[in-house]
């Protein structure tokens, strides 16, 4: 009987993580991630003979001893929550997941990653690849993105700062808010939404969250008339 429950719970289990990887408008790895970690839970704690003796290229593999699943399912996890925060994230730079889809899966892997007992400073490593793709984007969006010439800086200084902007893309990984302050100031561009960006973007890093999330949500037109 108990093989049968958790045989039944496995197959459901995977079920659940395809659909919402195939059958879905918008995919949500997020779920799928934790639907496909909990059929292999089930199925461990359903077959455990099996999952002891199953071998690979003539190679027995011990899967998961029951005492051992919460570990292993953690250290599955923590790959899962790593590759996709920073594909979501990273991957797609020109369209791909709307913010308010980021933003609830973004949610779903931290409350995932809560319920396995991840410490803060784990789940802040895991996340680190989705806060540098933020603050990339931040620092473009201040930079007017794709635009040569920024329309907060007089026309008069174009040429000074086409060269900036070069320096600025140059270090774009490891510049600060400070710098950026600097440089706009020195081009008589530093106006009130060049400050609240810059501000803004010194928020983020420093709290790892945005200041005004519906200011975010339109950092690609911050600086269009």
């Amino acid at each position: 009987m108990r093989k049968f429950l958790f045989t039944l719970l496995f197959l459901a289990s995977l079920a659940a993580g395809a659909y919402f990887s195939f059958f879905v408008t918008v995919p949500n790895y997020a779920m799928t991630g934790v639907w496909l970690t909990f059929s292999l839970f089930m199925f461990a704690l359903g077959w455990p003979e099996v999952a002891e003796s199953i071998s690979f290229l003539g190679n027995n593999i011990k899967l998961r001893e029951v005492k051992d699943a919460i570990n292993e399912l953690k250290l599955l996890a923590e790959v899962f929550s790593r590759a996709t925060l920073e594909l979501i994230q990273g991957g797609g730079r020109w369209g791909g997941f709307a913010d308010d889809e980021k933003g609830r899966t973004y949610e779903d892997i931290e409350k995932m990653l809560n319920g396995f007992g991840f410490k803060k400073d784990e789940i802040l490593s895991i996340q680190s690849r989705w806060h540098y793709w933020v603050e990339k984007d931040h620092v473009h969006a201040l930079m007017h993105n794709s635009n040569i010439n920024h329309p907060e800086i007089p026309t008069a200084r174009h040429a000074e700062w086409h060269v900036k902007r070069n320096e600025i893309y140059a270090k774009i990984e490891s510049i600060q808010p400070n710098e950026l302050k600097e440089v706009f100031q020195s081009l008589d561009g530093y106006t009130d939404k060049v400050k609240i960006a810059i501000e803004d973007l010194e928020y983020y890093k420093k709290n790892k969250k945005h200041r005004d999330i519906t200011r975010w949500k339109q950092h690609e037109n911050w600086f269009k008339s």
